[in-house]
């Protein structure tokens, strides 16, 4: 006599808890808009990547990234090898291209907020990258990450990044994502390219977790 109340409580807590379990995939791609995945205009802002402070980068520590498909350097992959990414670079209005900086590292940040998801299931689970000069290391919240010695990397092509990157160093609310440039030749670019996303699951729903206790007690009274 039981099953017809177990029914309706079922019904009602699976209607109250409509919440989809699939991983969240959050474009943190260069050079585009986040929402769209649509390149920016050529020598736009990007709003999602801006210069931390570090090396001489703290002279330009707050302010945007460019991104840029034309003027680029004749041996930058060009722009036109992928449309998910544009390259993205200080506008030191200097030098080559007027994206030249002295030689040193340049910290290029953008964030993440996994409020409403499980940071311990958050990664960059795979992605591909160009640059110039080459990535001295990633840090997640300010923790490091030391590439493994050899990845392979360079400015002529989209070069891949290690798997599930930053797994376990994610947290709840808005996360922060640094990639420590260095700049090996004073006076040249400075610039980076990535297609890649943060996934993180949906915590299961408590209603769920609810009907699994109710459908238990019931059958247990059902069979005495």
């Amino acid at each position: 006599m039981f099953r017809p109340i177990l029914a309706s409580i079922t019904l009602v807590v699976l209607s109250t808890a409509s919440f989809s379990f699939a991983d969240l995939v959050q474009n943190i791609g260069t050079g585009i808009n986040r929402t769209t995945g649509v390149q920016l205009p050529n020598n736009a802002s990007d709003p999602n990547w801006v210069v931390a402070p570090g090396g001489d980068g703290t002279v330009y520590a707050g302010q945007d990234l460019i991104a840029r498909s034309t003027p680029l350097p004749s041996v930058y992959m060009p722009d036109s090898a992928s449309t998910g990414s544009r390259w993205v670079a200080i506008n030191s209005g200097q030098g080559l291209e007027g994206i030249s900086l002295p030689g040193t590292s340049y910290n290029f940040q953008t964030t993440v907020d996994l409020t409403g998801f499980n940071p311990a299931t958050a990664s960059i689970p795979t992605g591909q990258f160009a640059v110039d000069d080459a990535i001295n290391d990633i840090w997640i919240n300010g923790k490091v990450i030391n590439l493994p010695s050899g990845l392979a990397m360079g400015l002529d092509r989209l070069y891949t990044l290690p798997t599930n990157l930053a797994a376990g160093l994610f947290t709840s609310g808005v996360n922060t994502i640094t990639f420590d440039l260095i700049n090996a030749v004073p006076g040249t670019p400075v610039a980076f390219r990535m297609e890649a996303s943060v996934t993180a699951s949906v915590p299961e729903p408590t209603g769920l977790l609810l009907v699994a206790g109710f459908a238990a007690m019931f059958s247990r009274r059902s069979r005495s």
